[in-house]
């Protein structure tokens, strides 16, 4: 009960509304990684994570 509590005002916490993705990541690093981004450099990109230590029961449930 207490994790299901801190995941809904965990999630309230961010700018979106939701946790971050695998996939929110990978496309900004597919785009500095590629041609089209060769003149970033020297930047700083934040992205707001949140670590989640889940039970088999509770990520099912």
């Amino acid at each position: 009960m207490r994790t299901r509590i801190w995941r809904r005002r965990s999630k309230a916490d961010t700018a979106l509304g939701r946790f971050g993705e695998v996939s929110d990541i990978a496309s900004v690093v597919a785009f500095l990684a590629s041609d089209a981004g060769r003149w970033v450099t020297a930047q700083v990109i934040e992205g707001e994570w949140r670590l989640q230590a889940l039970t088999r029961a509770e990520a099912s449930g």
